[in-house]
């Protein structure tokens, strides 16, 4: 049996694998051997390819999984492993990504695998079928207004949106929960003030911008992570004002689906590319590349980096 699972979303693949090998254990009565290598942290093709042929004592079919092994090595070295690789065993190939589209050993494993699963990240429908989904699974129940305001703070990070899910389902004890809820407890990828302090800074209200971050600091948010809320919600406006042609075009689900974000994302977003401009917007990304780099090298520190960016937008 030969399996290949790859993806960007890394929970679906994650929890994928885990699966596969929970159904080998109880084919093998527990007495199952899994052999695991992943070539992100070290990879011994020779290793690799020795265990293929290798004969077991103790399990008549050994589960051998592979991570990371396309990423990480040369045409040759996957030319090398493919011709090791035997039937006899359950063998397991998973990429925490989408491999090149010229790597040898992906296209071989796309005509040749037994199971092929892809991780796709969700979006729209899907994304709020599987919140309402994982609420349920978790003892809880949720309003649509509490998904849609959990997919604004959180998108579509689902090893996030469990994390938040858990903590919401235990506040909640058993009644449904609502929008309140999601502000009171959740810490996202774009906080509601995030919005306000966007909004102030596309209307050239410098001010109220300074006064909104100020806020966020005093009430104790990492400036880091402010810094990169700040460059998360520029790049997605740059996204959706591109995918919408800056605002000619007005469907909300294919602007999310060629923008890669939720349309209620999008919403949200489009009523801010109204009053900007895709210069303004560019402008403000590079600055924070800028900025960004000077942080890094040590030119200059977090709280004058997001003043002078706060100033300068």
């Amino acid at each position: 049996m030969l399996t290949y699972i790859f993806g960007e979303e890394t929970y679906t693949t994650f929890h994928k694998v885990e699966e596969i090998k929970n159904v080998y254990m109880k084919k093998m009565e527990g007495k199952g051997n899994i052999i695991s290598f992943d070539c992100g942290e070290r990879c011994d093709i020779s290793e690799i390819c020795g265990i293929f042929g290798a004969q077991d004592l103790f399990a008549s079919e050994k589960m051998i999984i592979i991570k990371n092994f396309i990423q990480t090595t040369k045409i040759e070295e996957q030319k090398t492993l493919q011709k090791a690789i035997t039937q006899k065993d359950h063998i397991v190939f998973w990429e925490t990504g989408i491999p090149r589209k010229n790597a040898f050993l992906a296209g071989w494993l796309g005509e040749n695998a037994d199971e092929i699963i892809e991780g796709k990240k969700l979006l729209g429908r899907e994304l709020s079928s599987w919140i309402i989904s994982c609420v349920k699974d978790k003892g809880g129940k949720i309003d649509r207004d509490a998904v849609e305001e959990l997919i604004l703070y959180v998108n579509n990070d689902l090893w996030h949106l469990v994390q938040e899910i858990e903590k919401l389902v235990a506040y909640a004890q058993g009644r449904e929960i609502v929008i309140g809820d999601v502000h009171m407890l959740v810490h996202g990828q774009v906080d509601a003030d995030m919005f306000v302090t966007i909004e102030a800074l596309t209307s050239h209200d410098k001010g109220r911008a300074l006064a909104l971050l100020k806020k966020q600091l005093a009430k104790g948010d990492d400036p880091f992570y402010v810094f990169s809320m700040y460059a998360y919600h520029i790049r997605t406006l740059l996204l959706v004002g591109n995918a919408s042609e800056w605002g000619k075009i007005q469907d909300k689900t294919l602007i999310a689906k060629n923008a890669g974000v939720h349309p209620f994302v999008v919403q949200k977003s489009l009523s801010v590319i109204k009053t900007i401009s895709q210069k303004m917007l560019t402008n403000a990304h590079r600055h924070l590349t800028i900025l960004d780099r000077e942080i890094k090298t040590g030119k200059r520190d977090i709280y004058s980096a997001l003043d002078l960016f706060v100033v300068n937008v």
